[in-house]
């Protein structure tokens, strides 16, 4: 009895099967019969159509990337710091004097106010110089006026014991003592007019040494003020801050990172492309930026040499009058034109057509309801179009799409 029950489950099994294998078999012979029929139909909504059109095409190379400031500052600091106050975070649009953290150094300032002190010392040493220079040459012309008094004095004294010598009124040594006198006086004002001379150099000597330390003073001041002035950080030019590498509190040495500034209206893109397309690439090519708002044109400036992970970066100079959409950092697509096709034929890229070949397309009467397979020549890819070199014509319709596995070896299809 077991044994019995045992085949009465087997034979419901067989049959069960032998069942789905016949609905298959009536099913792959009904789809058969349509094909073969010629009757092979499929939806005009299950297709894309596209139209043979004729003018330029532009070959073109696409890529994805970036948009980065061309103009960028580091800021960092100069001398061992402690970060006193924040004022900006990442993100905020600055101008030149935006005041981004404010450090703290008391020995700067220290340093400022010595090199001031020093300075005004200096500045003061000045004035006390001229003036005992302004009180020696008083001196001097004191000394020189009493010279000359005493010249003027013994010349006429000369001039008359010469008359009287004459009538024998003084004796000859009188006369000859007073000439003698006379000369004398004559070599000491000589000898003053050069000690003068000497003593006008020497005052201008002086007060070019003491200009001279004041010149390196005011140069000492500026220096200082120059560091103090760096513990309040400053954008430097109008953009955004992009980066802030410091906390409140921070002690930094010099050197350290405070942020990064970028321009926002002047930037380049950073797109990149396919290592096996980059050979085309030529600088000064035209390209387009696509920011998935606008689009802006703009030229190759710079291929980058280095292929990282079978892409090539190529650097993109923008028009100077960028939309509002073109921010730093922006994720973009970039196009870049090889060349420019003048006056041919093209079509849409059907899905499954590869440049430089002959495949079997359908085509697409003018009553756009039978559809019939027709061998075309294509050419050169031009980004999402194709260039179509013979066995078709200007405004003829094509199948874009990709066929049913069902009807992929269909010559004829009807369309509904």
């Amino acid at each position: 009895m077991d044994i019995k029950k045992k085949k009465n489950k087997a034979s419901y099994v067989n049959a069960k099967l032998a069942g789905y294998v016949f609905a298959l078999v009536a099913l792959s012979s009904a789809a058969l019969l349509v094909t073969t029929s010629g009757d092979a139909k499929i939806e005009r909504s299950n297709i894309v159509v596209g139209t043979v059109r004729s003018g330029d095409i532009d070959i073109t190379v696409e890529g994805y990337g970036t948009l980065l400031s061309n103009k960028k500052q580091l800021l960092t600091t100069s001398s061992q710091t402690t970060v006193k106050n924040i004022l900006l975070k990442p993100g905020a649009k600055v101008s030149a004097n935006s005041i981004i953290v404010v450090l703290e150094n008391s020995q700067l300032v220290r340093n400022l106010e010595k090199a001031r002190n020093e300075l005004k010392k200096s500045e003061a040493d000045l004035r006390q110089l001229k003036l005992n220079h302004l009180r020696e040459k008083l001196n001097e012309n004191d000394v020189k006026n009493e010279l000359d008094a005493q010249y003027q004095t013994i010349s006429l004294k000369r001039t008359a014991e010469k008359l009287l010598l004459r009538k024998g009124v003084i004796a000859d040594l009188d006369f000859k003592t007073t000439m003698i006198i006379e000369r004398q006086l004559e070599k000491k004002i000589e000898t003053f007019k050069e000690k003068e001379t000497q003593l006008t150099n020497v005052h201008r000597e002086e007060v070019y040494i003491q200009e001279e330390k004041i010149k390196q003073n005011r140069l000492n001041v500026e220096i200082a003020k120059e560091q103090a002035d760096k513990l309040i950080v400053r954008a430097g030019f109008d953009g955004v801050l992009q980066r802030l590498s410091v906390e409140l509190g921070q002690s930094l040495p010099p050197g350290q990172e405070i942020g990064l500034i970028g321009s926002m209206t002047d930037l380049v893109a950073i797109i990149r492309v396919p290592q096996n397309q980059s050979h085309d690439i030529k600088i000064n090519q035209k390209a387009i930026i696509d920011t998935r708002q606008d689009k802006i044109e703009g030229y190759v400036i710079r291929i980058d040499p280095v292929v990282t992970d079978n892409s090539v970066f190529v650097e993109i100079s923008l028009d100077n009058n960028l939309p509002a959409s073109a921010l730093p950092d922006l994720s973009i697509d970039g196009t870049i034109v090889i060349e420019t096709i003048k006056d041919v034929m093209y079509i849409e890229k059907p899905t499954h057509v590869n440049p430089n070949s002959s495949v079997e397309v359908f085509y697409i009467d003018e009553t756009m309801q039978t559809a019939q397979r027709r061998p075309v020549v294509f050419g050169r890819k031009a980004g999402r179009y194709i260039e179509v070199i013979s066995n078709a014509k200007k405004l003829d319709r094509f199948i874009l799409s990709e066929i049913p596995v069902a009807f992929r070896k269909e010559s004829k299809l009807k369309i509904y």
